[in-house]
């Protein structure tokens, strides 16, 4: 799996909790959030880096403001990825959050992630 760094916890609980101990893990710098037009090229390269040692790959990103980026080039180079348009959304399902959140375009979701590295995420390099 390569995941955004911000869900690695999340993603370790799950492979933990699923006893799947085959599953390895790459998280990719969640800093990368701040610049979404570099999400899509990190993630092709590490793709590209563990194709031949991985029997399959799986993306753990929502689209993270790619505009489509990540998803197509996911689906060129044969790879799943999570559907949704950012982890918010698909940690509650897309059609709930669409449903309940979809006339909240000024909310910022303050995550447990976000609340441990808000200096870094927020303050310093937003200003």
């Amino acid at each position: 799996m390569i995941a955004c760094g911000a869900l690695a916890r999340e993603t370790l609980a799950i492979t933990k909790g699923h006893g799947w101990p085959h599953m390895d893990l790459t998280c990719l710098p969640a800093l990368l959030h701040n610049s979404p037009d570099k999400i899509t090229v990190t993630v092709c390269a590490w793709v590209t880096k563990h194709r031949d040692s991985h029997q399959n790959i799986f993306v753990v990103y929502a689209d993270c403001g790619t505009g489509g980026r990540l998803q197509t080039t996911c689906d060129d180079m044969g790879v799943k990825m999570i559907a949704s348009p950012h982890c918010y959304s698909f940690y509650e399902g897309n059609d709930r959050f669409c449903d309940e959140y979809a006339n909240e375009t000024n909310t910022f979701y303050l995550t447990d992630f976000l609340v441990r590295q808000l200096d870094t995420f927020v303050w310093k390099p937003m200003g």
